[in-house]
C-alpha cells in the first residue's frame, strides 16, 4: 500500500508543470532556434538567423510585469556566427557555439568552437567571450553545448567549475 501512495504522489507532481508563454516576441523572426530558459523562468536566450542562415546571432528576452520584453541582441553577438546558447543552472554562465577567432589579433573566422560568457548575477553585465579550449574544443567543429553538475572528482575540468 505504501508503494502505491508514493507512485501516486510522484505522478501528481509530474502534472504540476508550468508552461512558459512567449506571445509574439519570437514570431517577428523568420528563423528562431536553440531556445534556453533561465531556471527561474525570467529570461530566455535563443538564436536568430537570416533567411539564408548567413547571419546567426544570440538574442534574449526578459519577463516583466507586462509579459516578455522585446528581443535584444547579446552584447558580444555581432560579426560572427553565434548560435546554440545554453545557460548554466545558476544563470551565471552562458555557453554558445561560434566561429569567431581565438583572439582579437585576427578577423579570420575559425571552425565552430564552444565559448562562454559569464556574469556575477542575473541582471549584471556579461564578460567578453572566452573559448572553452581543449579537450572540449578541437581542430574540428563542436556544437550543442550542455552541462550537468559535475561530480566532485571532475570539478575543475572547465574554468571555475
Amino acid at each position: 500500500m505504501a508503494v502505491l501512495v508514493l507512485v501516486l504522489n510522484h505522478m501528481s507532481a509530474q502534472n504540476e508543470t508550468k508552461i512558459t508563454q512567449f506571445n509574439s516576441a519570437l514570431n517577428q523572426f523568420l528563423n528562431v532556434r536553440d531556445l534556453c530558459i533561465s531556471q527561474d523562468g525570467s529570461q530566455a536566450f535563443f538564436t536568430i538567423q537570416s533567411p539564408l542562415q548567413d547571419i546567426s546571432q544570440i538574442a534574449y528576452i526578459k519577463k516583466g510585469n507586462n509579459g516578455w520584453t522585446e528581443p535584444e541582441l547579446m552584447s558580444f553577438s555581432s560579426s560572427y556566427m553565434d548560435l546554440e546558447p545554453f545557460l548554466s543552472h545558476d544563470g551565471k554562465r552562458l555557453f554558445f557555439v561560434s566561429d569567431r577567432p581565438l583572439d582579437d589579433s585576427t578577423k579570420v573566422k575559425k571552425d565552430f568552437d564552444i565559448w562562454y560568457v559569464e556574469r556575477k548575477a542575473a541582471g549584471k553585465a556579461w564578460s567578453s567571450p572566452k573559448n572553452v579550449g581543449a579537450p572540449v574544443n578541437s581542430d574540428l567543429n563542436e556544437f550543442y553545448p550542455s552541462l550537468t553538475t559535475p561530480p566532485p572528482k571532475v570539478r575543475g575540468f572547465l574554468p571555475n567549475a
